[in-house]
């Protein structure tokens, strides 16, 4: 609790103390209303003329200072007027506390979102995506619910303590006994208040079990439905989601529980306070009518404050989760982001020298180790090897993803290292393996790498990728929708407009993460001829899975086991005797 407010006063306290002074005030204009009522009662006759104590001689005294006649129509007139601009207050409250709420959620969800995007890659992979989802939506969105209803605890409160201030004023002894009343109910409900923290910490759980279900499910519903196996899927979301039925049901089982026994503790707090009014008290019969008024409107009060107390323990759960999630972000951040990024392009080479990297520490297995090349600029440069050779550890390193155990990585003379890493990746075009597009327009995932380009830029890069002619032929142009994930379009398409997108950045070197492994031989032949194109003009790297993509590439590495073990052409790694290149090629041919 203490951690969650200080969050939300860093953020909100001055707003906080605003809100506040009007709860306060809003009490006050409801405390006035009420004491109108006894001088109203006299004046229609139904009290007496003479005021017994301080509380209900008040108002008369005030008139008579301010020159004010004590008449009936003056003293509805002042009764409207309170009661009016207290439910305008409450109203214009609300719309202050809602705004309050939503900013403090939208501020938390920026302040997730802004550490894991500068979070460290390797760590991001580490991580579930369920959990992450989960905790930016549903559980920041309980944050929220349980700030308002904080927030509205404190006005009930608030106003209640007013109530109690002039209830003392008016009766001290009964009003004593009322606060004795409303304590020993609140008391009486802490057992409740542990409980449902404890089915809150466990209805997270499973509703982060459900959120990676589904996100599981939809990743392999392409396999399920393959192999024949929705029922599984089905089966398994069913339990979940059954479970999470259950434990709700369960709450509210120990929500009603509480508030029976709270209504059924207020109605003998009633009871007693009546005998004890009537018996004990000398209140006049407007007096003791005003006072049972109070303490019929504080009961339900406190019973607001307890239903509000246990909503608020509710939502502890969710933000204790997104300040799990926030600080192993933060702590895991990447180098600071510069004030002013600029692109560091390069004229000569990239060199490796002596890079050696491993996933975890603890284990001695590295995935690359004391790598030594020259990447030159202009050329095209492929990287082949069987699977986990280090090829994708070694590129990830050269986008600055990954940064070696052991070397250094140097950009013509400049280190790869702190801010230049992001300097770096602005002059970086990058295919991945698995085309990843927005279910938006052609043009809008084009736009997405430069939004200021022209309709003359978008063409160059769809025609440097090969994608103009297919693009052309789509049912409105750069204006068709690619469905989620570019779903409406092959794989081949697909392909290419990343491509597209990775070139109209201007890059000064284009990585291609095994662009072709699983496109059809016309499709690769297409991105062959884009990248054939592109040599001399653009520094490309190439992760070759299909090893016919790299057939003309300026230079050939081999890797096996994290560590490079042949280099050349494509020629003379074929002419040597035993080469693991010739090997592999003779193996793809076969």
């Amino acid at each position: 609790m203490r951690s969650y407010i200080r969050c939300f006063l860093r953020y909100a306290r001055y707003k906080a103390a605003a809100a506040l002074a009007m709860m306060v005030l809003l009490g006050l204009l409801e405390g006035s209303g009420l004491l109108l009522l006894l001088p109203l009662l006299s004046l229609l006759g139904m009290g007496e003329s003479q005021p017994s104590n301080l509380v209900a001689s008040a108002i008369p005294a005030l008139l008579r200072v301010l020159g004010i006649p004590f008449t009936l129509p003056i003293v509805l007139g002042l009764f409207v007027l309170f009661m009016t601009s207290q439910l305008w207050l409450r109203r214009w409250l609300d719309v202050f506390v809602a705004g309050i709420e939503n900013s403090f959620v939208v501020k938390l969800r920026a302040q997730l979102y802004e550490a894991m995007v500068h979070a460290d890659w390797l760590f991001c992979t580490r991580q579930r995506r369920s959990e992450i989802t989960q905790v930016l939506t549903d559980e920041v969105d309980r944050i929220g619910f349980g700030t308002q209803q904080m927030l509205g605890l404190l006005s009930t409160a608030g106003v209640a303590l007013v109530q109690l201030v002039f209830a003392f004023l008016l009766a001290p002894a009964l009003t004593g006994l009322a606060i004795c009343c409303g304590g020993l109910l609140l008391l009486a409900d802490r057992p409740v208040t542990r409980r449902t923290e404890k089915l809150a910490e466990e209805a997270q759980a499973k509703r982060l079990q459900m959120m990676s279900a589904i996100t599981e499910h939809l990743d392999g519903m392409k396999v399920a439905k393959s192999q024949g196996r929705e029922e599984r899927h089905l089966a398994h979301f069913q339990s979940v989601i059954t479970d999470i039925a259950a434990h709700a049901v369960e709450f509210v089982r120990v929500w009603a529980g509480s508030r029976a026994r709270y209504d059924i503790g207020a109605v003998l707090a009633l009871a007693f306070f009546l005998y004890f009014a009537t018996t004990f008290t000398r209140l006049r019969s407007t007096e003791l009518l005003l006072f049972l008024f109070i303490f019929t409107r504080f009961l339900p009060r406190i019973s607001s404050i307890q239903a509000s107390w246990l909503r608020v323990s509710q939502m502890l759960p969710s933000f204790a989760g997104w300040k799990r999630l926030r600080d192993q972000f933060v702590q895991a951040q990447e180098p600071a982001w510069p004030e002013s990024p600029r692109r560091l392009s390069f004229q000569k080479q990239i060199r490796f020298e002596g890079v050696s990297f491993a996933y975890n520490e603890r284990y001695q297995h590295a995935a690359l180790r004391d790598v030594n090349l020259v990447i030159p600029a202009g050329q095209t440069t492929a990287f082949c090897g069987r699977s986990g050779a280090g090829k994708t550890t070694l590129v990830d390193i050269l986008m600055g993803l990954l940064r070696p155990s052991a070397g250094r990585v140097l950009i013509d003379n400049t280190l790869l290292a702190g801010e230049n890493i992001h300097h770096w990746r602005r002059s970086v075009g990058y295919v991945p393996q698995e085309p990843f597009l927005f279910n938006e327009t052609v043009r809008a995932n084009l736009l997405w790498a430069q939004p200021g380009a022209t309709e003359e830029d978008l063409r160059a890069a769809l025609r440097a990728s090969a994608a103009d002619e297919f693009v052309d032929r789509l049912p409105s142009g750069l204006d068709t929708l690619v469905g989620d994930r570019g779903v409406r379009l092959s794989g081949g398409e697909r392909q290419r407009l990343t491509m597209a997108r990775a070139l109209l950045g201007h890059p000064s070197i284009l990585i291609l993460d095994e662009a072709t492994s699983s496109l059809d031989t016309e499709n690769e032949r297409l991105i062959q001829e884009a990248i054939h194109r592109l040599q001399g003009e653009l520094t490309v790297v190439v992760i070759a899975h299909r090893l016919s993509t790299v057939r003309k590439a300026d230079s050939i590495i081999v890797l096996n086991q994290g560590e490079i073990v042949e280099h050349g052409t494509w020629q003379s790694l074929l002419s040597r005797s035993g080469s693991l290149f010739a090997g592999m090629v003779q193996a793809g041919a076969q």
